[in-house]
């Protein structure tokens, strides 16, 4: 079984920081650089990408929107 792609939101930069990130786990939040972003964010919504658990602040809800519009002709 595989795991389901979860986004997990966080209040703060630092609590999403805490998170462990490794593999398939990576962090998501606007400290970050946009060629950072771009590319964690193609990972996640790829379906074959390596990431499957996205650490982000409410910045990333835009991902979630993207995410839908993605996954809605799957």
């Amino acid at each position: 079984m595989a795991i389901p792609k979860t986004l997990v939101f966080h209040d703060s930069k630092q609590d999403a920081t805490d998170s462990d990130a490794s593999g398939i786990i990576k962090h998501y939040h606007s400290d970050m650089s946009a060629k950072y972003l771009q590319k964690t964010f193609n990972d996640f919504s790829l379906p074959d990408g390596t990431c499957w658990i996205l650490h982000a602040t409410a910045g990333a809800a835009t991902v979630s929107h993207y995410l839908k519009l993605l996954t809605a002709n799957v």
